[in-house]
């Protein structure tokens, strides 16, 4: 498996004296796996220092290129991790969220309440209409049918709607349950271990600006 990462690099002095670097769109990809493939079939005594200087002589000579933004580094995982454990302990768990819980209650077709005609050519929350947004979505004593009169989801007040937070601790319930945390979002606890979550921006943003703002 390919691990793509951008690097930030640390250049030297000459190349540093440039000044700040403007992204132009084009990053360098770096295949250092088959490069020192490469080079250890051309000396095949060559050694950790000699490829370090090579690489370092490589960077260099890309980074010089006022066109190039930075490097896409190509790295197999076993040479990053050359003593891993064994491949049932190196699964990464975790869910990355399709929509901002701060900005939108968007149902797929699949999340739809009785009643709700989802246009194909809706595609995003300025369209979906009222009628479509499910009861679990909707503040506590909030019904469906009370909503028609807002006829799409835009026009429909805050307050009839579940709260950014609700919403988090709702999705932070599944992603949680079976997990050693699931306790703290209601779930059912258990040994899953869990990576990463993924997150919009806004809804970081969200989270910061309201951290000692009172639940609605």
């Amino acid at each position: 498996m390919w691990l793509r990462a951008l690097l930030v690099l640390t250049v030297a002095p000459a190349l540093v004296a440039q000044g700040p670097r403007r992204p132009r769109g084009i990053y360098a990809v770096v295949d250092t796996e088959n490069l020192i493939n490469l080079q250890q079939q051309a000396n095949p005594s060559i050694t950790t220092a000699q490829l370090y200087a090579y690489f370092n002589t490589l960077y260099q000579q890309l980074l010089s290129n006022p066109a190039v933004s930075g490097l896409t580094l190509q790295v197999h995982w076993d040479r990053l991790n050359p003593n891993a454990p064994p491949a049932s302990a190196q699964i990464l768990a975790g869910i990355q969220v399709d929509k901002s819980f701060a900005d939108f209650v968007v149902p797929d077709s699949s999340d739809t309440p009785i009643g709700c005609t989802l246009p194909a050519s809706c595609t995003d929350a300025t369209c979906v209409p009222a009628a479509c947004i499910p009861q679990a979505c909707l503040a506590p004593g909030v019904t469906t049918a009370a909503l028609a009169s807002y006829k799409i989801f835009p026009n429909v007040p805050p307050a009839d709607l579940l709260s950014p937070e609700q919403a988090l601790y709702n999705l932070l319930n599944i992603y949680f349950n079976g997990s050693p945390a699931a306790s703290s979002f209601s779930g059912t606890q258990g040994t899953t271990p869990l990576n990463y979550l993924q997150l919009y921006s806004q809804d970081i943003q969200y989270a910061s600006a309201s951290v000692n703002a009172p639940d609605r």
